[in-house]
């Protein structure tokens, strides 16, 4: 009985021990630092160029995240005013990688920009949306949560 008591706990040991749990949890907290996180607003919500808000998420150990933003304001950049866009901080991220489009700069993206959750837990980015007088301006936001394929599209305007 003892022998059959041991060998029952060593099993269940080496069960537990071979159960990989998978956490590819993400979440999208509605603040975080004190500012609205642009992907946990709802699609077409409408942001303004005063405050600023945060690229902001909850990631699991074995979770993938990478957001696409593009551009889809219809004014054309001229000598004095540029395409409406936005402003990803450069110097506050925690855990984003961000890769700019060739010909537009990480400032201001001319068409579109790529962010990718490059550590796990909590990520932040401070984003800022400018434009120009009475010119609006309009993102696509894609999700690409533990895929290569888009899992979710929303829709920015400023």
């Amino acid at each position: 009985m003892k022998l059959a008591s041991s060998l029952f706990i060593a099993m269940l040991s080496v069960m537990s021990i071979s159960c990989n749990i998978n956490d590819v949890s993400i979440s999208y907290p509605e603040n975080s630092q004190g500012q609205q996180n642009i992907l946990a607003l709802p699609d077409g919500a409408k942001v303004n160029q005063i405050n600023a808000y945060i690229f902001a998420a909850d990631i699991g150990d074995d979770a993938q995240l990478k957001i696409v933003i593009t551009n889809l304001s219809n004014d054309k950049p001229t000598m004095f005013s540029q395409k409406p866009s936005w402003a990803l901080s450069t110097t506050n991220r925690i855990g984003w990688t961000v890769m700019g489009e060739v010909g537009g700069t990480m400032f201001y993206p001319s068409n579109y920009q790529i962010a990718e959750a490059a550590q796990t837990g909590k990520l932040n980015m401070p984003v800022h949306f400018v434009g120009t007088a009475n010119i609006d301006g309009k993102c696509r936001i894609d999700f690409y949560e533990n895929s290569g394929k888009i899992t979710k599209t929303k829709y920015l305007v400023w």
